[in-house]
């Protein structure tokens, strides 16, 4: 199976993830279970402000993906894409909520896989592991939310993938923020 080349990719990726830039922070947050599926409120994505970005699968894969959708009346549908080996830019109507990105995603790069986005100036790196429901995000401090999710799946999961975010955890530092939201005062 292929996975990009190292020389069309805009940073070096390591054990299958980015590293760090330089005065970044990396948080964790929680995503869907499909690529591109991202958990962000529609506010919460315009304050991220996104103009310009790019993307591409950093995991091995096949160079095409197929599914098929069958539909109420039983008929079917299948589609065919072809997985970009090279950086595709994120069309501007495809940045303006977390849906249409998360459509636009699935239409070009498939639905499950590693996911790079990273924006024009490469001042941050986005990494979306749908298998681990989770995307690490690194920015430089202010730029987005400095809190990482706990994972809902965590305490329940497969060893596996706790083990790959504990893993991750190591990696980057990343802590998980206590919930702000609980009521403490009794």
């Amino acid at each position: 199976m292929p996975m990009p080349d190292s020389s069309v990719l805009p940073f070096r990726i390591l054990d299958g993830w980015p590293t760090t830039l330089p005065g970044c922070r990396v948080t964790l947050r929680e995503t869907g279970i499909l690529l591109g599926g991202l958990y962000f409120a529609d506010e919460e994505w315009a304050d991220l402000n996104l103009r310009a970005a790019c993307c591409i699968r950093i995991d091995d894969h096949p160079a095409t993906e197929e599914w098929s959708t069958r539909h109420p009346d039983g008929s079917e549908e299948s589609t065919i894409i072809t997985v970009p080996m090279t950086p595709v830019p994120v069309p501007e109507d495809a940045l303006k909520t977390p849906r249409l990105f998360g459509e636009w995603v699935s239409d070009v790069h498939g639905s499950s896989g590693r996911l790079l986005v990273w924006d024009d100036t490469l001042a941050w790196w986005w990494a979306q592991d749908p298998a681990l429901e989770a995307m690490l995000m690194c920015a430089p401090i202010g730029r987005f939310s400095p809190y990482s999710d706990e994972l809902s799946w965590l305490p329940f999961g497969s060893e596996t993938g706790r083990r790959s975010i504990e893993n991750l955890y190591a990696r980057y530092g990343i802590e998980v923020w206590p919930d702000t939201d609980s009521d403490t005062d009794e």
